[in-house]
């Protein structure tokens, strides 16, 4: 998938990607509509009300989970890279 770039900007585009997906779950955390929409669909059937909570926790989530483990994946193999374990 990264070929074409030498280490270190695959290293910046592996940073950035984790940034990006922070910054998705913090959006997705901090946004008024969803929230509203999971209040209104409690209302309206507890079986849909309870699917749509499930599927916004897994969206919500996901993003979270992926960007700190590639982070986190990628300052081990940098450390291991320098260091030599």
């Amino acid at each position: 998938m990264l070929r074409g770039f030498n280490h270190n900007t695959k290293i910046v585009l592996l940073y950035f990607l984790s940034f990006l997906l922070v910054m998705i779950y913090s959006y997705i955390n901090q946004s008024n509509e969803l929230k509203e929409l999971i209040i209104k669909s409690d209302k309206f059937r507890t079986d849909y009300g309870f699917v749509f909570r499930f599927i916004y926790l897994a969206i919500k989530y996901v993003p979270l989970i992926i960007g700190v483990s590639i982070s986190v994946i990628t300052s081990y193999y940098f450390l291991k890279e320098n260091n030599k374990f």
